[in-house]
């Protein structure tokens, strides 16, 4: 390839620019020792950039800056990075940017990751995965076009606004452990989280209901207790909420119906006290409430349980509110 830098024993060696005669138009700008990359420098090419402190191999490890232009699962294990809704491939023109610390070229340690739509990780990296503590940003389809976002390479900031986000616990890109997750349509979950979706103890609440037309601010539906595979399942405490018509539940669930000892209240006052029995526990919408968790499939893990879909089944004792049993 062509040099323009300091030679040493006719190889470059300092300061200086090498281009190569490569289908992919590589150049390496920076520092040089005995004809290798050796020091700060960056490199480019048609498929993107790499900057930092150059070592052993033309490897960098510590910090740096990364850019896929065009990239595909295959090119540097991206496969795997982030699953479903979270990755997206690079077209022709298009850049994904990564500001943090490296490690042999790969993204290992506290970095920010940014999409070509405005999606943004910043948290930790394990081997070019993300992994650990983090937060993830991503726009909801009918913000992208009101919706602003700054970029700040040097510094890694993230300026958004309307915007959907989940901070917590990561494994293999996948939201797993505990965590907290806000939409843009003003539902939230904070609890934990199994391969994306709802597992163990959380609270989900549904998002606020504009006040009366008396000025009287309304109930948000809410689900406190278990969940299993994105649907309540086990003890669970709802509140029904104003715009689904009140009252409360507690007691015991399977697959987000009624299942076992628990306790219904009516906004009409009426209680029933004891056992119930789902109507059907393996429905279609409980099926497709198991599923990742992401901006189409968020509301069917919670639109579950908004009617009595299961009957007074076993011992049990109904109070009405004028006291009659």
């Amino acid at each position: 390839g062509l040099s323009v830098a300091s030679v040493h024993r006719r190889v470059p060696h300092g300061t200086g620019k090498m281009f190569w005669s490569d289908p992919l138009h590589s150049s390496f700008e920076g520092e040089f020792v005995l004809g290798e990359p050796r020091g700060r420098g960056t490199f480019r090419n048609d498929r993107g950039e790499l900057r930092g402190c150059f070592g052993d191999g033309g490897f960098v490890s510590g910090p740096g800056f990364r850019v896929w232009r065009g990239a595909s699962p295959e090119d540097d294990s991206i496969s795997g990075l982030v699953q479903g809704m979270l990755f997206q491939h690079c077209n022709k023109g298009e850049e994904m940017r990564y500001t943090g610390q490296l490690r042999d070229n790969m993204m290992h340690g506290p970095g920010l990751l940014e999409w070509p739509d405005g999606r943004a990780y910043k948290g930790n990296f394990v081997a070019n995965r993300i992994e650990g503590e983090g937060t993830m940003r991503w726009f909801g389809a009918a913000s992208k076009a009101v919706s602003s976002k700054t970029r700040n390479e040097g510094s890694g900031s993230i300026t958004t606004t309307t915007m959907n986000v989940y901070t917590g616990q990561f494994v293999s890109g996948a939201f797993h452990g505990k965590g907290e997750l806000s939409l843009l349509n003003g539902e939230t979950y904070r609890g934990a989280f199994s391969r994306g979706r709802f597992h163990g103890r959380g609270e989900f609440c549904a998002a606020k209901e504009a006040p009366s037309a008396a000025g009287k601010s309304s109930e948000r539906f809410r689900v406190v207790g278990s969940w299993k595979d994105g649907v309540p399942d086990g003890l669970v405490e709802i509140d029904y909420g104003t715009a689904r018509g009140g009252g409360t539940y507690r007691g015991h669930v399977r697959q987000g119906s009624f299942h076992g000892r628990g306790t219904r209240v009516w906004p009409s006052g009426d209680i029933y006290i004891g056992q119930w029995k789902s109507k059907a526990l393996a429905t279609a919408a409980a099926k497709s409430a198991r599923a990742e968790v992401n901006t189409k499939t968020i509301a069917k893990a919670t639109t579950l349980m908004t009617a009595d879909d299961a009957q007074m089944h076993g011992p049990g004792s109904y109070l009405f509110a004028s006291g009659a049993q």
